[in-house]
């Protein structure tokens, strides 16, 4: 399999990762989240103590990792995206790729819609939609510096 074939595999496989943490019900994705956020409060509680540990509990660190989770999730999408339609010759990658990944989040969203006490959220999408966007600008700062160090 060649360097086009395996871009496009990753990048789907990575959509397939994402189908499969939305099929998640609403109680086994908290406690998925959850666990996220105990092994964070750990390692804040090692360094700073419980009391930095109760100021993040109190300003709701779950719903920031949880979003700082989607945003992450479409910023890899993003980038695969990128890299498998620009290695395959697709004119308008830059621009297609976050409108791609866009697209997916709100399908997504509207999958969500259908699994038990999960909802469609549109703040998600938005969250989603500017990870695309990071993730394809953190493509093109990729090929920049790849660039740079093939010239040197």
């Amino acid at each position: 399999m060649g360097k086009r074939q395996r871009a496009i595999v990753y990048m789907v496989l990575w959509m397939i990762l994402i189908f499969a943490f939305s099929s998640f019900q609403g109680d086994e994705s908290a406690l998925q989240s959850g666990r996220i956020v105990r092994f964070v409060l750990g390692i804040v509680r090692m360094f700073f103590g419980e009391g930095a540990v109760q100021v993040l509990v109190d300003a709701g660190i779950e719903f920031y990792i949880r979003k700082t989770a989607h945003f992450t999730e479409y910023a890899v999408l993003a980038f695969l995206t990128a890299r498998a339609m620009r290695l395959n010759g697709f004119r308008y990658w830059a621009v297609a790729a976050p409108l791609f990944s866009a697209l997916y989040a709100s399908t997504d969203e509207f999958h969500q819609s259908f699994v038990p006490g999960r909802g469609m959220e549109l703040r998600d999408v938005g969250i989603d939609s500017c990870g695309a966007i990071s993730g394809v600008l953190l493509y093109l700062m990729a090929l920049m510096v790849l660039k740079r160090v093939r010239r040197a």
